[in-house]
């Protein structure tokens, strides 16, 4: 079933691009891609986020747990005329261990089977300890003109100014501790924005509802406009995501030569002024330091209801990150995450080589302290390798 909707939305997106091609004078096309192998591993107590029955049965205290993922990534590129632009991304990957068998495969599998429409995203052959599966991160056709741009498809929506959390990023959330950082989510939609100026732009999104896949025909409905005022690029937003109503903005400047952003992101739980209501703010600064030092400071402020208290709870979370460049060919990185409230904290460093432009490898970490009952304390400690090869 989702085998053959990914052929459907493939087959209607070569469609556009054909019928395009037809009025276009000159075309381009472009094939590109990457192989990429991950490797992660895990050192887990008794007792840490153990989803698989097999891995319950009493053994020694700690155990180190081991998955991989391999990637063979072909993005197809086509250009036809002044105005029409495709893209479509196939994945093809194989995932083995501990990550094959998590639940967000199988939340992932069962969305697909309920909204079998729009899923991209389809089994080729999974048995116990490995999945293979092939997906479309982007698959969309493209309309540029001097003031209009339309996207229609598979395809990545940044909003925010945030680099690590993004209040306002509704459509496209990411999480602060994916390993693949650069590896940006996509969601099957139609975008418009229309410039209304040199520096502001209006812009339109209708996008399937991840919340309520049951019903193919509910979207989501956002629009965000954005301008420029004393030197600072805003935009204000509002959206509609399932049951709840999201208000918002952000902001981008300068303060001296440091970079300063900041995202605010009101959500009315079911449409209307509650006790549930959520507040999420950001405020980050960043500088480049002489000898190619980099750094960057984000907070992160979340005001929601308690889960079992009829009161508000405020979490204050604070991100860091220092980068190097060593060598021309060598990066050191060091990210660390510190939550205010419970004294928590995630400290990630990575390093990178890159011997050729089409080569990268890299080494890192997220090394977890805490109590148990912290955000981050009974988490196990990660390390992981990254081999890329891009063509």
């Amino acid at each position: 079933m989702t085998s053959r909707t990914a052929q459907r939305w493939s087959l209607i997106l070569l469609l556009l691009s054909g019928t395009s091609v037809c009025w276009a004078d000159n075309t381009e096309f472009f094939l590109g891609g990457y192989i990429k192998n991950i490797n992660l591993y895990a050192l887990y107590n008794d007792g840490q986020m153990l989803d698989e029955p097999r891995l319950k049965k009493p053994e020694p205290d700690t155990r180190l747990i081991s998955s991989g993922l391999n990637r063979l990534r072909l993005e197809s590129e086509l250009n036809f005329g002044s105005y029409w632009h495709s893209e479509i991304w196939l994945d093809t990957e194989l995932q083995q261990g501990l990550i094959s068998s998590s639940q967000d495969i199988a939340d992932a599998e069962q969305r697909g089977q309920t909204n079998a429409w729009s899923n991209l995203t389809w089994t080729l052959s999974k048995g116990h300890g490995y999945h293979l599966q092939q997906l479309f991160p982007r698959a969309l056709v493209t309309l540029e003109t001097d003031q209009w741009t339309v996207f229609l498809g598979r395809q990545r929506i940044t909003w925010g100014t945030g680099f690590v959390w993004n209040p306002t990023d509704l459509l496209n959330p990411t999480d602060p501790l994916a390993v693949e950082r650069a590896e940006k989510g996509g969601i099957n939609a139609f975008y418009v924005s229309r410039a209304i100026g040199d520096l502001s732009q209006i812009e339109v999104v209708l996008a399937e509802d991840d919340q309520r896949r049951s019903d193919p025909m509910y979207l989501s409905a956002a629009t965000r406009v954005s301008g420029n005022l004393f030197n600072y690029d805003f935009s204000v937003l509002y959206g509609r995501f399932g049951k709840n109503h999201t208000f918002g903005g952000d902001f981008a400047g300068y303060l001296g030569n440091a970079g300063f952003r900041g995202e605010l992101a009101y959500t009315l739980t079911g449409g209307a002024l509650s006790a549930s209501d959520t507040v999420r703010a950001i405020l980050n600064a960043d500088y480049n330091f002489p000898y190619d030092i980099y750094t960057l400071v984000e907070f992160h402020l979340l005001a929601q209801p308690h889960q079992r208290l009829s009161t508000t709870s405020t979490q204050l979370q604070m991100a860091a990150m220092v980068s190097k460049s060593i060598t021309p060919l060598f990066a050191a990185n060091l990210f660390i995450l510190f939550n205010v409230d419970d004294r928590s904290m995630v400290v990630g460093p990575t390093f990178t080589f890159v011997p050729d432009d089409n080569i990268e490898f890299m080494l890192g970490s997220y090394l977890f302290a805490g109590d148990e009952e912290s955000l981050y304390g009974p988490m196990p400690q990660i390390g992981f390798t990254s081999t890329a090869y891009h063509f």
